[in-house]
C-alpha cells in the first residue's frame, strides 16, 4: 500500500514594495532548498512584472496577477492551492512571493488548508525607509501588519543605509514582532537554513557541506552545533531542552525518533521563539537516527552543556 502524499510545505515571502522580496526569492533559488520547489508570484497590477525577474525554469513559476485583489478576496489563491493539491506531480515546497501591499497573515491563513503545511512567514524591510513607511498615513498599517505576521524579519539593503538607520530599524522590528528572528542583509543574502522550515535528511547533509563555505561570507555571522543519536528520544525531556535554549540560538532543525512513534520521523523546527514538531515520512528501512542542528549568534554555542542536555533525552 502506498503512503499518503505528504503535505506541501509553504514559505511566504512578504514585505512592502521595493524591499527586496524578489531578490530574496532568487537568492533562495540560487542556493537551493533541497526539495522540488514551486514559486507562486502574487504580483500587484494587471501586468506581472516580478515573474520576469525570478531566476527559475518557466515550469517552476506560477503567477497570479492583481495581487491586491487576490489577497483581499482570496479566491484565486485558494483555487490555485486546491488545484495544486490535486496534482499527481506535486512540489515539496511552495514559495509564495506576496504582493507588496498584501496582508501576509491572511495569505498564511489560506496556506494552512488541508494538504499544506505553513513553514514560515518571512518579511523583508528596507533598512533606510522602514521608519518612514511605518509612519505613513496611507501604508503604515499595511507595513506594520506585514512585520507582525513574520517569523523571520530581514533588514535588507544595510549597505545603503547608515548605522543609525539600521539600529533604528532593528529597534522598530523588535518592538512590533518581539518573537521573530531579525537578520541584517545586503541583497537579501541570508543563510537559507533561517528561512526554509521543514528539515529533511537531505537538508542536513546539505547543511554540513555549507558550514565551511558559508563561514567566509559577510552575511554568515553565525555559529553552528549538531547532535546525533541512534536511540529513541523522550519527547517531554527533548522539548524541555529546546525550551531552555538561550534567545541567541536563532534556528533549530532536526529529524527525531521519539519513543512511542517508532514508525515515522518527527520534524523539528524552531525559528526565533516559534517551535513546531510535526510528523514526517516513515523511517521504512532507514536507520532511525535523530539529527539536530542549532544555529546561533557568535558566542551562543555551548557544546559541552548541550551535549549533556541532549544526551539526557535518550529513553
Amino acid at each position: 500500500m502506498s503512503e499518503e502524499p505528504r503535505d506541501i510545505g509553504v514559505l511566504i515571502i512578504g514585505g512592502y514594495l521595493g524591499s527586496g522580496k524578489t531578490t530574496l526569492v532568487n537568492h533562495i533559488l540560487r542556493n537551493g532548498t533541497g526539495r522540488e520547489t514551486l514559486v507562486l508570484v502574487n504580483d500587484f497590477g494587471e501586468i506581472a512584472i516580478d515573474v520576469d525577474l525570478i531566476e527559475a525554469d518557466s515550469d517552476g513559476v506560477v503567477t497570479l496577477v492583481n495581487g491586491c485583489s487576490c489577497c483581499a478576496l482570496s479566491t484565486p489563491l485558494i483555487e490555485f492551492l486546491v488545484s495544486l493539491r490535486e496534482r499527481e506531480a506535486r512540489p515539496q515546497l511552495l514559495i509564495i512571493e506576496a504582493s507588496g501591499v498584501a496582508n501576509t497573515a491572511l495569505v498564511a491563513s489560506h496556506a494552512m488548508i488541508p494538504g499544506f503545511r505553513l513553514e514560515g512567514v518571512v518579511t523583508v524591510v528596507d533598512a533606510e525607509t522602514i521608519g518612514e513607511r511605518l509612519s505613513d498615513d496611507y501604508v503604515g498599517t499595511t507595513v506594520q501588519r506585514q512585520i507582525e505576521a513574520a517569523d523571520v524579519l530581514i533588514i535588507n539593503k544595510t549597505d545603503l543605509a547608515g548605522a543609525v538607520d539600521v539600529e533604528r530599524a532593528s529597534e522598530l522590528l523588535g518592538s512590533l514582532a518581539p518573537g521573530a528572528l531579525v537578520v541584517e542583509a545586503v541583497n537579501a543574502e541570508v543563510p537559507i537554513l533561517f528561512l526554509v522550515g521543514e528539515t529533511l535528511e537531505s537538508d542536513l547533509d546539505l547543511f554540513e557541506v555549507r558550514k565551511a563555505s558559508d563561514s567566509g561570507e559577510p552575511h554568515a555571522k553565525h555559529e553552528t552545533w549538531s547532535w546525533e543519536c541512534d536511540t529513541a528520544i523522550n519527547r517531554s525531556r527533548f522539548e524541555a531542552v529546546l525550551e531552555s535554549l538561550p534567545d541567541r540560538v536563532l534556528r533549530v532543525k532536526g529529524v527525531v525518533n521519539f519513543e512511542g512513534s517508532p514508525l515515522h520521523r518527527s520534524i523539528i523546527q524552531r525559528v526565533g521563539s516559534r517551535l513546531a514538531i510535526t510528523q514526517g515520512a516513515a523511517w521504512g528501512s532507514d536507520q532511525a537516527t535523530s539529527r539536530v542542528v542549532l544555529i546561533g549568534y557568535p558566542g551562543s554555542i555551548n557544546p559541552e552543556q548541550w551535549s549533556k542536555d541532549f544526551n539526557s533525552t535518550q529513553s
